[in-house]
């Protein structure tokens, strides 16, 4: 379990880091811009650069050496979050950034996930997994906290993407440090690539209905995310908005007539 204790911690600090610097990508681009617009960029950019990376993620992870892998995804973001400080009042090249970190940072799960039976003996996998598991919510919970906290005393955005990118190096370092094989696959060939995930998708219902609710969880996410840090500002615009979608979304429930003017 040392192995998987290892790459638990360093995936803490990563995520921690990488959380801590979303709060900051935020904060960065509405108070320079005023627009809640160019949040919505920078969410959908991470989106899409996910949705990207998502398919040669899978592929990578299942046919090359997972170690190494894993480190040139951490070494490979670290440059992108570093670069991210550097451009800190060009509100375009963030959003292309953030968009490209999502890219660069997706081989990571697939490979560490592929790895964990390699890791730790066979009756120890169920285990492994509930503790990198544990670790990732906990960076998911803590690293937004540390973000807001750090802002709120005066750390800059820049500073904070630069300790993203050192989390990246320390996940890194994690990484190496583990002397056992993580494997290397050997590739599927049954049901390759994207479009057959998406045959399965139309052809089963339950599915379908799953992909559906995940869909519209994901966008409710999107529009909090986007007016959380208007409101916390006390942007007026913002506190309208939300004040008017609240009175339309309420209306629209009670009754099935149509919404009310303003709507």
């Amino acid at each position: 379990m040392d192995a998987a204790r290892r790459l638990a911690l360093g995936r803490l600090i990563s995520l921690m880091g990488g959380s801590a610097a979303y709060i900051a990508l935020i904060a960065a681009l509405y108070e320079r811009t005023g627009s809640a617009a160019w949040v919505s960029a920078a969410l959908f950019a991470g989106v899409i650069g996910s949705v990207i990376g998502a398919p040669a993620a899978g592929y990578i992870g299942d046919r090359y050496d997972r170690r190494r892998v894993m480190i040139a995804t951490d070494l490979g973001s670290a440059a992108v979050a570093g670069a991210m400080a550097l451009v800190i009042d060009r509100p375009a090249a963030l959003v292309i950034l953030f968009g490209l970190l999502a890219v660069a940072t997706s081989p990571f799960a697939p490979a560490s996930a592929a790895a964990i039976p390699n890791l730790v003996g066979e009756d120890a996998v169920a285990r492994a997994n509930a503790l990198v598991a544990a670790t990732t919510s906990a960076g998911y919970l803590l690293g937004p906290l540390a973000g807001g906290l750090l802002l709120g005393v005066g750390a800059s955005a820049p500073t904070l993407f630069a300790a993203d990118a050192g989390t990246f190096v320390v996940s890194a370092a994690f990484v190496a440090s583990i002397r056992r094989s993580f494997g290397t696959g050997g590739g599927t060939e049954s049901h390759p690539g994207v479009l057959a995930g998406v045959r399965l998708i139309v052809r089963e219902r339950v599915l379908r209905l799953l992909v559906a609710a995940s869909m519209t969880s994901l966008l409710g996410i999107g529009i909090v995310n986007v007016a959380a840090y208007p409101l916390s500002t006390g942007s007026g615009e913002a506190r309208r908005a939300t004040a008017r979608w609240s009175r339309c979304s309420a209306a629209a429930v009670s009754s099935a007539r149509r919404s009310p003017a303003g709507c």
